[in-house]
């Protein structure tokens, strides 16, 4: 399903690679997930995705994400993306589809407008991914290994405010 595997994630600014253990917050310096704030909506083929995101304070943001499809919601998640003044050892994305069950995902790379977090024993994905483009739209991508199959989604975004 669309929205099912759409775990939306977002850091931004600065310009490393790394393993997930190596990107903690005191090297991220001034970059923050914080451009990602807003409402955040996509249409396809009569498919509506949203996504919420509140402003980042205390070193979190809260999300929210859902799909519509003739008008009626037909998948939502929970969301958050904390940092380690939350007891995090480093920068995660945080999903709770159809709000049960979290998977943490975790940083490992990032650079002026993209955010990529990870986690490798996740069913599917296993790889989310943000970039913001230069329009000002957002291509969100997650990808992974599914069924012993490689495969990605992408979902493009424009800002609804």
């Amino acid at each position: 399903m669309l929205a099912r595997s759409l775990v939306v994630v977002a850091l931004s600014l600065g310009g490393c690679r790394a393993a997930p253990s190596a990107v903690a917050d005191r090297e991220l310096g001034a970059a923050s997930p914080a451009w990602l704030a807003g409402v955040w909506r996509g249409e396809q083929d009569g498919t509506v995705c949203e996504e919420y995101w509140t402003p980042l304070r205390g070193g979190s943001m809260l999300g929210a994400g859902r799909v519509l499809v003739a008008g009626k919601t037909v998948f939502f998640e929970h969301l958050r993306i904390e940092g380690p003044e939350l007891g995090a050892e480093h920068w995660r994305y945080v999903a709770l589809p159809a709000g049960r069950g979290s998977t943490a995902f975790e940083l490992v790379e990032l650079e002026p407008g993209l955010l990529v977090f990870e986690n490798p024993t996740h069913d599917f994905p296993q790889r989310v991914s943000y970039r913001l483009r230069e329009d000002g739209s957002l291509h969100a991508r997650v990808e992974g290994i599914q069924a012993g199959v490689s495969r990605g989604e992408d979902f493009y975004f424009r800002r609804a405010e």
